[in-house]
């Protein structure tokens, strides 16, 4: 599988740049890629509840509760990029920073974590995101506004595939009926 490097520099390439040694060489090219090589990727694991990326915790509450709406606040992992559900459905909730309000006595966590090793990846995610980060990185290096929007479209091709292959390994949710899909 890639590194992190790797990724770096097929989408350098794909702008037609030269390459990197390390985020940190110094050169306008990887200060570049170094700024929005994670933003890019965290944007991209948002995007949909990837299987690769699925993480579940028993979250704890902390001191201090909401001042209205919500009696208890429980604590984001550090690693949460996205939240997908509480165990518990029946129980509203709203994320609020690094911070999840609720009146649940419980919040068991399903959410998508922050995973930064390439190595953990999908595939069809990996070239999703390897082609988002061209076009991110197309604009400063060379303000190209065509290539970046060129770049986007094949990277939203990409990110299509892969939610389609995703979706298709596991159990479908149930769908659970509420009494407005009751009285459709």
């Amino acid at each position: 599988m890639p590194s992190a490097i790797d990724i770096a520099n097929l989408s350098l390439a794909l702008i037609g740049d030269s390459t990197i040694t390390a985020f940190t060489d110094g050169t306008p090219r990887a200060n570049v890629v170094n700024a929005a090589f994670a933003v890019a990727r965290d944007a991209t694991l948002r995007e949909h509840p990837w299987n690769f990326a699925e993480g579940r915790a028993v979250l704890a509450p902390v001191i201090g509760a909401p001042p209205f709406e919500y009696s208890v606040y429980y604590q984001l992992p550090t690693d949460c990029v996205r939240v997908r559900r509480n165990d518990d459905i029946d129980s509203p909730y709203r994320v609020e920073e690094d911070k999840v309000a609720t009146d649940s006595s419980e919040f068991n966590l399903v959410y998508t974590k922050r995973i930064v090793d390439p190595n953990r990846w999908d595939s069809l995610f990996t070239l999703a995101f390897t082609y988002r980060l061209a076009g991110i990185i197309s604009i400063p290096l060379l303000q190209d506004f065509s290539k970046s929007e060129k770049l986007e479209s094949i990277a939203m091709s990409w990110i299509a595939k892969a939610k389609g292959v995703d979706s298709l390994e596991g159990t479908p949710e149930k769908f659970v009926q509420d009494d407005l899909t009751a009285v459709r």
